[in-house]
């Protein structure tokens, strides 16, 4: 890990600390998110949230080049959920429309419920990742195998605050080393109805991505090792409908990108 990797995760775990001071332990539900819309996800990076059995999750993102992700997600059992995603480039707009590779699969499983004192804990796997697929991988790389823990607290009796770290191994989209990587998250319910996001992955394992452009020879886009930075604002405008705004990479970590990255989101969740 880098200084200014080191220098941004501290960064971020002292403000985590401090907010934690300011809020008092609860366990109202696994990630503090109205319980009709679930935080399963923050931006980039899963919580130890899940769909309740016999619940279903629709997600539709739109992100650059006209691409959109539709991903679908089922509560099997309590303690279970399942899903499979598929998307591309070009979807919307004018052009040709690039499918990604194959469908992805999304795999959770709850080892520990919230309570007032321990956090809950998922394990999972997600073949997914996010923005453009290139020859061998996409833009921001998929979790693989994962685990996560995320921790809710009331803020002065009001709303509510939570905390999420994860650990992830990415088995098929490697680069020129291999191992694990991390992530932090915090998320602050300020109401039913909007929800402010970060996120911070540090990105080890993410050195390059080998672009090929028609007609044009394979480019190498490099990584500035600052990790990305991502934030959200979560509106739930009606009971089971919520529209997410992102805003990716605010560290500037990829070389070829001038400015951050912009996403819209759509989750809808309903019961069978």
């Amino acid at each position: 890990m880098t200084h200014n990797t080191v220098k941004v995760s501290l960064i971020v775990l002292s403000g985590l600390v401090l907010l934690l001071a300011g809020g008092s332990a609860c366990a109202q539900d696994d990630t503090g998110a109205p319980p009709a819309v679930p935080l399963n996800y923050l931006i980039d990076t899963p919580t130890a949230g899940l769909l309740e059995r016999g619940e279903m999750g629709f997600d539709s993102r739109i992100y650059g080049d006209g691409g959109v992700l539709f991903t679908f997600q089922v509560g099997v059992f309590q303690a279970f959920n399942m899903g499979v995603s598929y998307g591309g480039t070009g979807i919307v707009g004018q052009g040709e429309v690039n499918w990604n590779r194959q469908p992805e699969v999304h795999l959770r499983y709850r080892l520990l419920n919230e309570s007032f004192i321990w956090p809950a804990v998922n394990i999972g796997y997600s073949s997914q990742g996010y923005g453009r697929h290139y020859e061998d991988r996409y833009q921001f790389k998929a979790r693989g195998f994962y685990g996560v823990t995320s921790k809710n607290f009331l803020l002065a009796g009001r709303s509510i605050i939570g905390f999420h770290a994860g650990i992830n191994y990415n088995n098929n989209e490697v680069d020129d080393d291999s191992g694990p990587n991390y992530w932090f998250g915090y998320h602050h319910a300020l109401n039913q109805d909007l929800m402010l996001v970060l996120e911070y992955d540090c990105a080890l394992r993410d050195k390059y991505v080998l672009q090929q452009l028609a007609d044009e020879p394979v480019m190498e886009l490099h990584r500035r090792d600052r990790g990305y930075l991502n934030g959200a604002l979560r509106w739930t405008f009606a009971k089971k409908l919520s529209l997410i705004f992102h805003f990716k990479d605010l560290l500037g970590n990829q070389e070829n990108l001038e400015n951050f990255e912009r996403e819209i989101r759509i989750q809808y969740v309903e019961t069978l």
